[in-house]
């Protein structure tokens, strides 16, 4: 069965490769995009679509699980005036935040962050207005990855863990988001477009020569 469905994605982003390669992403996005982001603004909601992301990951990955480290976190907020500051409690595991929030709770982060993954906390922090399902599922690999407790690998290794991570993405919709898949694969839209793409196709590559299920051993 991981034969089969290695032939059939490597097939597909064999020509990804191809796709990727003339860089076109417009500004626009697709048309699910902002019926996803209104129904975030309600926190019990985003929580729902992490768990249903979980449950796309483990329904394709049994190997995924979700790590119990969840800790509460204080952010600073506002960049005005005297730093405010606001704590998120450990049942808070996905957050929305602005881009200038995340620069100055996570230094070293560009203006162009559509998310990222605070293995420290356990929290995954999305970039308000600027992410779309391939961010979600992104960002929620890492957080049943094997990087969420071994965060030093994955620093050590970050672009290799991180194109893996982008691989695993473009499977899951493929399986589960085809439209998403599409647009994903063509860089149709700034705000999904394929994130670490020579790193994407080194392990597209890379599944030419052996079966995937030896990447789910790195991976998980």
């Amino acid at each position: 069965m991981w034969h089969n469905c290695v032939v059939y994605y490597t097939g597909k982003y064999i020509r990804l490769i191809k796709l990727m390669n003339s860089g076109c992403v417009s500004s626009l996005s697709c048309s699910g995009r902002p019926a996803l982001l209104a129904s975030s603004r309600n926190p019990a909601e985003l929580e729902n679509h992490r768990c249903t992301t979980i449950q796309d990951i483990q329904s394709l990955f049994a190997q995924a699980q979700a790590h119990t480290r969840n800790v509460a976190q204080q952010i600073r907020i506002g960049t005005c005036g005297a730093p405010s500051y606001r704590t998120l409690s450990p049942d808070t595991r996905i957050i929305e935040l602005d881009v200038t929030e995340i620069m100055l709770n996570y230094p070293g982060a560009f203006p162009t962050i559509r998310g990222l993954y605070d293995a420290a906390t356990g929290k995954i922090i999305l970039c308000q207005g600027k992410w779309c399902r391939e961010t979600l599922i992104h960002e929620t690999l890492h957080s049943v990855s094997f990087s969420a407790v071994r965060a030093d690998l994955k620093r050590r290794y970050v672009n290799l863990f991180e194109g893996l991570t982008e691989f695993f993405a473009g499977y899951i919709m493929s399986s589960k988001y085809p439209d998403c898949y599409e647009a994903w694969k063509e860089q149709k839209y700034q705000e999904c477009s394929v994130t670490y793409i020579s790193f994407v196709k080194l392990w597209a590559a890379f599944c030419r020569f052996i079966r995937m299920q030896e990447l789910l051993r790195i991976y998980f």
